[in-house]
């Protein structure tokens, strides 16, 4: 997921991403990486508690 607010550098940025068989996600201005960085933060403090240790991702369904 990307946020920033400089248009070509996300451009690069997700070209990068996609040279590594991912799929960049734009969410938006760089105000929303407050988000992501929230929605990481989340997703470290599940491992333990659900026995995952490290082995899982977040995936968004359309």
């Amino acid at each position: 997921m990307l946020a920033g607010d400089d248009s070509a550098a996300k451009s690069k940025i997700a070209e990068l991403v996609r040279s590594g068989a991912m799929r960049p996600f734009d969410v938006g201005p760089l105000r929303r990486a407050r988000e992501l960085e929230a929605m990481g933060f989340l997703h470290i403090a599940v491992q333990q508690p659900l026995q995952l240790n490290w082995h899982s991702s977040i995936k968004i369904l359309p």
